[in-house]
């Protein structure tokens, strides 16, 4: 009897790890090289491993192989004419002007016109009940309470036109399909998504939670404006990539500066009505100069508020340290360090503020005060009601409580800050390894939870890649030697997350890493719009001298595309290696009609194809719309995509719609490495596995089914295809 019961509980345990599906963990890693990862192989131990025993390959990445692409590729599973992001940009129907490609600000009502009687009339019974209270034995007392709490509840909401905006932004996600981590939820799989791309606002997890990444605006709305404070600046301008230097006053023995913060709500509501106005006097036959004075001088004063404000004093200790002071906050930093958090409270009215936290690097101390200000994000303890940063809405908070304040930004390393010369190296170094390390520790408290799914994704591979690719490229005109060992150093912290989770798992658990993409140099920049120029597709007006343009221009009808003479102009490129049509009824003033549409596109991709530099090919391929987007949302897509040379990407200039005097430039930028533009072929992701799988030629649309399939979900068709994982089950 005793022998029977043993053998009836070892095969219950047998039967039930059989039937048991196991743990998954998925690695997201940004820009992860597969030939770099081979080169570096003998230095990264966990990844070595993972060779070993299971799955290291390449990934075929999308086209075009952008992150914003490629991630949404992998949530979903389909091609970007389904799932409709084709790059950070996007063309808006209808006019020249783009717009941001993962999501769209709309406005929506703050309080309806219910909300504000119920809210009235829940004020007047309160005060009612109040004042009844002590006037209860009084001649006429509930009356006289009744009178006060009516007229208070009427006031209220009268003035609540004043004290609370009428509509405030919304964000909107443009990323169509369903990602699979909302099937798994939806299946009663416990899932947990940190540090999700293309999933803002936070998308919904049933069974679980999420915390959103990459696609997460600052607080201004922008993906990302960072600003300079300097003693030696006399006026505010802005750099091309968006980030704005601003002075600093002496003035009381310290050093003044002020806060650009969120928009002011209700001031732009005041702006939008004074400027309609203005329009509507300027059309009048008769117009009323007085009036249309005055309206003109209220918009004036009121364009000064269009942004909430903070001051800062920075007082200066030594030439080693400073006293950073704004609201409540008051921080010694030293001279080549970061300050810890500042956290901040803008006031639009008496009854709404709104918060975001910084961190200041300080540049120099000495000749000049020099500050360098993170873009401003979201505080998680402190969300706007329109911001949804995880799901549900509470985890952000409590992530916050577990690890203490992280960076909310989607794009949070200083890139463009390296890139316009604005901060130091060492400022950069340094703010990578926050980063980091702030994200490292949500994902290993994330990873104590015990989930049946994890998805984690890591940006520092990528943000690292961009800024250290030189000095690994012996031909970069920017080449360092000897410091190779940086990025190294970066893929070392890839490889030793790996190992920590790959300790986690059980023997039959599954740990999956994919990265999005691969990177090549980025030595030569490419004017696209000039090429253009100089083949004939392209005129600019003749009155016009060539405007360097800026982040901000692509915002700014004034500005945008503003050379360009659209009679004679066939063509255009604007984004990151995407050349459209100037077509007839599509284009606010096209001139190709539809029998030349592919005549013109064929035209230009043979010349771009044949087009040399210094005896290098140039262009790699070229690919038309039809041929690489196939899905509902095609047509949104760019009518020629242009796929690059190793060491060749599209300039700066050309992805913000300018036209410089030259076809081709060195890159002379920190900015050294790249994938945006090059032909997605040459820049592949990788994909590991700690078993092995059943092919190899596996497509980064292929991740999606898979891990359905792991846990046996079922749902609508996808463009990837399910592989295999042959665990010992």
């Amino acid at each position: 009897m005793r022998y029977t019961v043993l053998i009836f509980i070892m095969m219950f345990v047998i039967v039930s790890e059989f039937f048991a599906k196991p743990r998954v963990i998925v690695l997201g890693f940004d820009g992860a090289d597969p030939q770099l990862i081979e080169k570096w192989i003998e230095h990264l131990p966990n990844i070595q491993k993972l060779q070993q025993q299971g799955t290291l390959t390449s990934l075929t990445t999308t086209n075009p192989s952008h992150s914003p692409v490629a991630w949404a590729t992998f949530a979903t599973g389909n091609n970007p004419g389904k799932h409709r992001i084709f790059g950070f940009l996007k063309r808006s129907i209808g006019e020249y002007k783009p717009q941001y490609a993962v999501a769209k600000a709309e406005d929506t009502l703050f309080l309806t016109l219910w909300q504000k009687i119920m809210l009235g009339a829940v004020l007047v019974v309160v005060v009612y009940i109040i004042l009844f209270i002590f006037l209860r034995r009084k001649k006429w007392g509930k009356l006289i309470s009744l009178v006060i709490a009516t007229s208070l509840g009427l006031l209220c909401f009268y003035i609540s036109g004043y004290l609370i905006p009428q509509k405030i932004p919304r964000a909107v996600p443009l990323k169509q399909g369903t990602s699979f981590w909302t099937r798994t939820g939806e299946n009663n799989i416990k899932t947990d998504v940190i540090m999700a791309p293309i999933a803002f606002p936070a998308e919904k997890v049933a069974c679980g939670h999420l915390l959103c990444g990459f696609g997460v605006p600052d607080a201004l709305g922008t993906n990302g404006t960072w600003v300079v404070y300097s003693s030696e600046s006399r006026k505010v301008h802005s750099t091309e990539t968006g980030g704005w230097y601003r002075p600093l006053v002496w003035k009381n023995n310290v050093y003044n500066g002020v806060l650009n913060g969120p928009k002011n709500l209700l001031a732009h509501e005041e702006y939008r009505e004074l400027r309609k106005k203005e329009q509507d006097l300027r059309a009048k036959k008769n117009k009323d100069i007085n009036l249309l004075s005055q309206v003109r001088n209220r918009i004036s004063q009121v364009r000064q508020k269009l942004h909430l404000k903070l001051p800062m004093k920075a007082r200066k200790i030594s030439n080693n340290e400073v006293e950073i002071v704004i609201q409540n906050n008051k921080q010694v930093v030293k001279k080549g360090q970061w300050s810890e958090w500042f956290f901040l409270r803008f006031d639009m009215t008496l009854a709404i503020s709104l918060h975001g936290a910084i961190r200041i690097y300080v540049s120099s101390l000495e000749e000049e005060v020099n500050l360098y200000v993170t873009p401003i994000q979201f505080s998680p303890r402190n969300l706007p009601p329109n911001v949804k940063l995880s799901h549900p809405r509470s985890f952000a908070s409590e992530v916050e409580k577990r690890v203490g304040m992280y960076p909310t930004l989607g794009w949070a390393s200083a890139t463009n800050a390296l890139k316009d010369e604005a901060i130091s190296e060492r400022a950069f170094q340094q703010d990578l390894q926050n980063i980091l390390h702030s994200r490292e520790k949500i994902f290993q408290h994330t990873l104590k939870q015990k989930q049946d799914l994890l998805v984690a994704v890591f940006y520092f591979t990528d943000r690292a890649s961009h800024m250290y690719w030189r000095f690994i490229d012996e031909k970069h005109p920017l080449h360092e030697p000897n410091l190779e060992h940086k990025l190294l150093d970066v893929y070392k912290e890839m490889d030793r997350i790996i190992g920590i989770a790959h300790n986690k798992l059980n023997k039959n658990d599954i740990l999956l890493v994919v990265s999005d993409h691969g990177f090549k140099s980025f030595r030569w920049q490419v004017n696209v719009n000039t090429w253009l120029q100089k083949n004939g597709y392209l005129f600019l007006k003749d009155d016009k001298e060539r405007s360097n343009m800026q982040v901000r221009d692509l915002f700014e009808r004034s500005r945008l595309l503003q050379d360009i003479d659209w009679k004679r102009t066939t063509a255009y490129a604007i984004g990151l290696g995407k050349i459209f049509i100037n077509l007839q009824n599509r284009e606010p003033q096209g001139v190709v009609n539809q029998d030349d549409y592919y005549k013109l596109r064929e035209e230009i991709g043979r010349k771009l194809k044949s087009f040399t530099f210094r005896g290098e090919k140039v262009v790699n391929e070229v690919f038309m719309q039809e041929k690489v987007f196939i899905g509902p949302y095609s047509h949104e897509a760019a009518d020629i995509v242009i796929g690059f040379a190793d060491g060749y990407r599209v300039s700066w200039q050309t992805s913000l719609g300018g036209v410089p005097n030259t076809i081709v430039e060195p890159n002379k930028s920190k900015w050294s490495g790249d994938h945006c533009s090059v032909d997605p072929r040459l820049v592949p992701g990788v994909f590991m596995c700690n078993h092995k799988v059943s092919r190899q030629n596996i497509h980064l649309q292929d991740l999606a089914p898979t891990i359905l399939g792991i846990f046996s979900v079922k749902g609508q068709s996808m463009d990837g295809k399910k592989f295999q994982i042959l665990n010992e089950k």
